[in-house]
């Protein structure tokens, strides 16, 4: 059976095509007490996950800008600031030290105050920006416990990506590969999810509250990234209607 969702059109147009889910988990992280003799090791790895989080930064901005141009790469500039921001810095290591706690724990709890912090403020796209910050804290995070980098391939066909949410490092993953539209549960026309696909040029769709959580992957799906409506399931009779569309669109 067909079933259909609705949430803000952010990228015009149609897309058909298989849902890809694309999956954000963050990485767990436990509070652990810490010897004294440690502190200093634990500030140590934290400094060095920031240099080697703003190499990564940089080669994707490089990499984006050859892509996607100048004004998506300018969004990964925010992220290499929030890399040095005292108040990230300074409060991540002021915890390891005085709460005598791991370098994880420590940005986690550093970085959820500044999200709790973005969240209540009135203006969206302010708000959005609050993702910048995440999509950094996961980086660390990864680097933090000696995690490498994903190099999953998306399946071959075109390709809706469905995701709780996107961030500017997903612009590569997804601009190489045969993605024909997007849609996030959160977000609106100033999110991440409207920029990267404007900058993609596909359709789009965002706010769709937890449409990741009630799709499965190779399911058939249609976004309309105008009215921000999808289609998960469509029949035939819904397919060509929406081939003809796309077409006219």
């Amino acid at each position: 059976m067909t079933r259909r969702f609705q949430g803000l059109g952010v990228s015009p147009g149609v897309a058909i095509g298989q849902v890809y889910l694309l999956h954000t988990d963050s990485l767990p992280v436990v509070p652990y007490p810490i010897p004294p003799e440690r502190v200093q090791d634990e500030v140590e790895q934290f400094h060095q996950a920031r240099e080697q989080a703003r190499e990564e930064l940089r080669e994707i901005k490089e990499r984006v800008q050859a892509e996607l141009g100048d004004s998506y790469a300018g969004i990964l500039d925010a992220q290499l600031l929030i890399l040095d921001d005292p108040s990230l810095v300074d409060g991540t290591v002021t915890r390891i030290k005085v709460g005598r706690v791991g370098a994880q724990w420590a940005l986690k709890e550093v970085v959820a105050e500044h999200i709790r912090r973005f969240d209540a403020i009135d203006d969206e796209y302010m708000r959005e920006r609050g993702g910048d910050l995440s999509d950094v804290h996961r980086r660390l995070q990864r680097l933090l416990s000696g995690q490498v980098a994903s190099g999953e391939r998306l399946p071959d066909g075109p390709k809706v990506v469905v995701a709780h949410s996107l961030v500017p490092s997903d612009a590569m993953t997804l601009a190489r590969e045969d993605v024909v539209g997007l849609v996030t549960d959160v977000g609106g026309k100033t999110s991440h999810t409207a920029i990267l696909a404007q900058a993609l040029s596909v359709p789009a769709a965002a706010g769709l509250r937890d449409i990741s959580q009630q799709v499965r992957p190779g399911d058939s799906i249609i976004l309309d990234g105008e009215t921000g409506e999808v289609q998960l399931l469509p029949d035939e009779a819904q397919t060509l209607q929406a081939t003809q569309r796309r077409k006219a669109w």
